[in-house]
């Protein structure tokens, strides 16, 4: 198996964290590229330039991080992404908002990485979801208790704030972080501490291909 993607892709540590959930990171053969140099051997795999994309044992290609954790969880341990049965509704309510919350983060964060703190009404709207949603997010971390078990909301979750944090530090929902001690526990889950994206920074730069 092999996983294309670039060491600060917020997409890219969502599925990393979860092949490392599921137990088969180390199986996964990583090829970090450019996604916006849009070279020959991406667009070979992937027309639309997507990055994660994920080649199986059997050669097929999935892009969409949502659609490579649906079979990272087919094929890892038994433990369950997606949750198992009445818990999987509402771990899909969770998982809902917070692919929204890094959808909106990513969207700002490229805008600004291109055009600057001025806004379109586009970027302005991402960036007023993203205020927003302060009091919803610590709604999340006081209903995720520490005996309750990590599922793909919680990596997304973990993911798309640390994101924030490195990328959009100005939002109020990153400054009160670092007073909440239930997200500091999440970041402490195995998946997420060895996909920070300084660990992924570093093995870019060492090119190393494995987990």
């Amino acid at each position: 198996m092999k996983l294309f993607l670039s060491a600060t892709s917020p997409y890219a540590r969502v599925v990393l964290s979860a092949a490392q959930f599921k137990g088969v990171s180390e199986k996964i053969l990583l090829q970090w590229i450019d996604p916006w140099a849009n070279s020959e051997e991406l667009l070979e795999i992937s027309a639309l330039a997507q990055d994660p994309v994920f080649i199986t044992e059997g050669s097929l290609t999935i892009t969409e991080s949502l659609c490579i954790c649906q079979h990272l969880d087919r094929i890892g341990n038994e433990e369950r992404l997606y949750g198992w049965g009445s818990e999987r509704a509402p771990m899909l309510n969770r998982l809902g908002f917070v692919k929204g919350m890094l959808d909106k983060a990513y969207q700002l964060a490229m805008y600004q990485k291109f055009h600057g703190q001025q806004l379109d009404p586009i970027a302005q709207r991402a960036r007023d979801a993203l205020i927003r949603i302060q009091p919803h997010v610590k709604q999340y971390l006081r209903e995720r208790s520490a005996d309750k078990p990590t599922d793909l909301a919680d990596i997304v979750f973990v993911a798309a704030l640390e994101y924030m944090e490195l990328q959009l530090g100005d939002l109020p929902v990153v400054k009160s972080l670092a007073e909440i001690d239930s997200f500091q526990q999440l970041q402490q889950t195995p998946c997420m501490v060895k996909t920070k994206i300084p660990v992924l920074q570093a093995m870019e730069k060492n090119n190393i291909n494995q987990l």
